[in-house]
């Protein structure tokens, strides 16, 4: 049953009002939560192609393979809701996760894609979620610089497309075709960071992937070719 409200934000930047869940004592299992079909169609990369980029100035770049081939994986999960009378409810579930790297030596960079379902903290609902991630690694492992494209991809029948945006902004737009670097793409999802963000410029679509990034010394590479 279905008691009480929350708040959450739209995908419009506007705030809206969600409903509580009742509580229960006990910890209810979910099942497996598996990628919708459709979905897929983000994870462009099968791991065993070499992705070759061209800068502005026409030098190449090659980001190659880093940890083989596409992974698909089932994670046993657990999440928490706050329910009507202020206590937390317990659910557990099995994510399905499918998850790609590459990496360019010249460049020092990183390039990943994870898709998977996801569970939102205000309702017992579930969602498709992609990110690709493009990031410099520090030598001490641990701390990187990093730019990300993190996108609900199937809301699976849920009426909230964004469950969990905090701020109601996305610095994340999505435009029918760009321009870079001389080359014309279409179907664009596209981030920009602030200008003394060491990455701060990345696009990407469904076609190729990775299509355009602005690398740490502010150098425009663009996709080239699969080998």
């Amino acid at each position: 049953m279905i008691l009480a409200i929350f708040f959450s934000c739209s995908d419009d930047n506007e705030c809206m009002i969600l409903e509580k869940v009742e509580c229960t004592e006990s910890i209810e299992n979910l099942g497996d939560i598996n990628l919708i079909e459709d979905s897929k169609v983000f994870m462009v990369y099968k791991g065993i192609e070499n992705i070759i980029f061209k800068s502005e100035n026409g030098d190449t770049a090659t980001f190659v393979p880093f940890r083989g081939e596409k992974k698909i994986s089932f994670i046993d999960k657990e999440f928490e809701i706050e329910c009507t009378d202020g206590s937390m409810n317990q659910y557990t579930y099995i994510q399905e996760q499918h998850s790609v790297s590459h990496f360019c030596e010249d460049l020092n960079l990183r390039l990943s894609m994870n898709l998977y379902t996801y569970n939102s903290k205000q309702l017992p609902n579930f969602y498709d979620n992609y990110t690709i991630t493009l990031l410099e690694p520090d030598p001490d492992g641990v701390h990187v610089k990093v730019i990300r494209i993190d996108l609900t991809v199937n809301n699976r029948g849920n009426d909230i497309e964004y469950p969990d945006i905090i701020n109601c902004e996305s610095k994340i737009e999505q435009k029918d075709n760009i321009e870079f670097v001389n080359k014309t793409f279409k179907d664009i999802f596209s981030i920009k960071q602030n200008e003394s963000r060491t990455l701060n410029e990345m696009y990407y679509n469904t076609e190729f992937g990775l299509v355009g990034f602005t690398d740490q010394n502010k150098s425009k590479w663009v996709f080239n070719n699969f080998e």
